[in-house]
């Protein structure tokens, strides 16, 4: 089945509820006082003030230094012992990193799967890009993977990718360990 994307003219006035299915934070939860002292610490700091890392883009790839730390991390915790901080690419979120794999490894046309339901800004990304666009149900578990997936999905479809939230599910919220 295709994926419509959600009405965004919704109604703005409607304070009660809560909407959880486009990913963004409610105002009232935004830490600003704690924002506003770490902005300061960072005025305030001299060092980065010399250094000028504070007001330039970091590297394509994100900073290095973050990406040394990474590394050392999936090191020691998980054994991965042939990964370089060359192998890491740090975004500024999902659409960013979606876009760009969308872009290097896929053509219009073609046919990608999504959770049902799925990420709003993803779909909108997929249809940007033109992308054929299957979803498939979930439960508590994560994706259904029975006969029919694998037949109907997998077999016929041939999904070129596909995209799966594996630990916070957005929108319906569900943890997955």
């Amino acid at each position: 089945m295709d994926v419509d994307l959600e009405d965004r003219n919704e109604d703005k006035s409607d304070t009660t509820t809560i909407k959880l299915h486009k990913g963004e934070p409610d105002t009232t939860m935004i830490p600003f006082n704690l924002l506003s002292k770490a902005s300061q610490e960072i005025f305030d700091d001299e060092h980065g003030k010399q250094l000028g890392t504070y007001w330039t883009y970091a590297d394509d790839q994100g900073n290095k230094e973050l990406r040394h730390h990474i590394v050392n991390f999936l090191r020691h915790t998980c054994a991965i012992s042939t990964l370089s901080y060359e192998n890491i690419f740090i975004t500024n979120g999902v659409s960013a990193i979606l876009d760009q794999l969308c872009t290097m490894f896929l053509r219009a046309g073609d046919t990608i799967l999504v959770e049902c339901p799925s990420y709003l800004y993803a779909l909108q990304i997929f249809r940007n890009h033109h992308l054929h666009i299957i979803s498939y149900a979930t439960d508590e578990d994560g994706l259904i993977i029975d006969s029919k997936f694998v037949n109907d999905v997998l077999e016929k479809a041939k999904p070129k990718m596909i995209y799966l939230v594996p630990t916070f599910q957005n929108p319906v919220n569900r943890i997955f360990i």
